[in-house]
């Protein structure tokens, strides 16, 4: 990663580029179940703390809301047709 952010910076590219964490190979997050450092299944990955969607969306947009928490996505309310996927009812 070093390396390509110097290939970046080389060409103008503005970049965020942070290497405080040893994430290894996946996505960190704050539901992560794997150590920070390790690049293991299912590559959710918890790196004490660090909450990477927070940093990159804060980069992205400015100020976001708090985090969600509790139940995010209840997909027993989806129904299978056989090609598309569609809601029935309501979500508790």
């Amino acid at each position: 990663m070093n390396d390509l952010n110097s290939e970046y910076q080389h060409y103008g590219v503005a970049t965020k580029y942070d290497s405080t964490y040893a994430a290894g190979q996946g996505w960190e997050s704050l539901d992560g179940e794997v150590a920070c450092g390790t690049s293991a299944s299912p590559y959710m990955i918890d790196c004490s703390g660090y909450d990477s969607q927070k940093t990159w969306l804060t980069y992205f947009y400015g100020t976001v809301n708090a985090r969600k928490t509790g139940t995010l996505f209840y997909q027993t309310a989806l129904k299978n047709t056989g090609t598309n996927y569609y809601v029935i009812g309501t979500c508790p």
